[in-house]
């Protein structure tokens, strides 16, 4: 790691949901500070396993192998999850625009709410 005589200053702006470190490091160029404090590393890819779509382990040979075996569960799963969105969507529009008519109706004066009990403003409206 760094020496103490290498660092400037350190500087903490966290925040309840983030972490920010400032650190002034003088005399180092980019790549030097990223060796030094150890900020990038490489990661072997000769030793891929993992479970398959019914719970094998199954080891793999290259990225494109892992990539093709998930690649049709992913995309079953990118389907619904947009119809589930859709139909999210769908119904929120939906929402809005009963509540632009309701605000509509009471700003025309179509629709009238002071003073009338609440079982006879439902009527109206339905």
């Amino acid at each position: 790691m760094a020496l103490a005589n290498e660092i400037e200053s350190i500087s903490e702006f966290h925040q309840e949901n983030r972490v920010h470190f400032e650190v002034e490091v003088p005399n180092l160029r980019k790549l030097d500070i990223l060796k030094k404090f150890k900020l990038q590393t490489t990661i072997s890819n000769t030793n891929m396993v993992a479970f398959q779509n019914d719970g094998k382990i199954a080891r793999y040979t290259s990225e494109l192998d892992f990539l093709k075996e998930f690649f049709h569960l992913r995309s079953d799963l990118y389907v619904k999850r947009k119809e589930y969105m859709l139909t999210k969507l769908k119904k929120e529009c939906e929402t809005l625009v009963n509540r632009a008519k309701f605000i509509q109706a009471v700003i025309s004066g179509e629709l009238i709410l002071n003073k009338r009990k609440r079982d006879a403003i439902y009527v109206t409206m339905h």
